[in-house]
């Protein structure tokens, strides 16, 4: 967790290749290694989004009266979900967590997060996932760093 020394590893509960569709459960855990205990962690949590990739082209006028045509590239993000992964393991893990000053202090050790959601009825199926046109889904593991608040009236 900022430290080069650290690892992540998601395992997925189903064997490869994965492969969901909309409705399905997806689960696993999350297992992550501290070499040196922190305290600058707020929460720990897993974010899953979908995204859409279009194109579009339109011509402009550039020098001389001549055009060209410019492709421009967007991209939208359909759908997200955020499962908080820190809280869910406290009661299973409180020898090496503790929560101060709503931070969360984290000795150094291996830590495994299980998780478990469902994915809506509504998703479209990936396509292209690394050319556009494209629909693509992202796990990513993500922390959030305690802010440090200062007083400015000592």
């Amino acid at each position: 967790m900022g430290n080069n020394n650290s690892s992540i590893d998601v395992v997925f509960d189903r064997t490869q290749p994965t492969i969901y569709y909309a409705g399905d459960v997806v689960s696993g855990q999350v297992h992550f290694t501290i070499p040196q205990g922190t305290n600058d962690i707020d929460d720990i949590y897993l974010t899953l989004t979908g995204d859409v990739g279009y194109t579009t082209t339109r011509t402009v006028r550039i020098q001389n009266g001549l055009t060209d045509r410019v492709t421009d590239r967007h991209d939208i993000t359909i759908f997200r979900e955020k499962l908080l992964l820190s809280r869910a393991a406290l009661n299973e893990q409180r020898r090496s967590i503790r929560r101060t000053n709503d931070a969360l202090t984290l000795a150094a050790g291996e830590y495994t997060y299980p998780f478990s959601f469902r994915l809506p009825n509504v998703l479209p199926p990936t396509i292209h996932p690394k050319d556009y046109p494209f629909v693509r889904y992202q796990l990513q593991v993500k922390y959030k760093k305690k802010e440090k608040k200062t007083n400015l009236f000592d």
